[in-house]
């Protein structure tokens, strides 16, 4: 007997399925209206003076500066 077949078929599993997904997605929308939020509320001068200083800093950034510099450009 199939019973992964037995399963697709129920609804109220099927429900569950959605349910789970219809969270993730609201969470994942969550997370990224708090990141924009909190962008939103640095002082844009100092963020200009950080991504100034690492590019001044030219090729000899470490990888922790790199990823430093990808996240005050965005």
């Amino acid at each position: 007997m199939a019973k992964d077949k037995d399963r697709a078929l129920n609804p109220a599993t099927a429900q569950l399925k959605a349910d789970k997904a219809r969270a993730l997605k609201k969470g994942k929308a969550a997370i990224t209206a708090q990141r924009t939020e909190r962008l939103a509320q640095r002082n844009p001068s100092r963020l200009e003076r950080q991504i100034s200083d690492l590019k001044a800093s030219g090729d000899a950034l470490a990888g922790r500066d790199k990823k430093q510099l990808e996240e005050l450009e965005r």
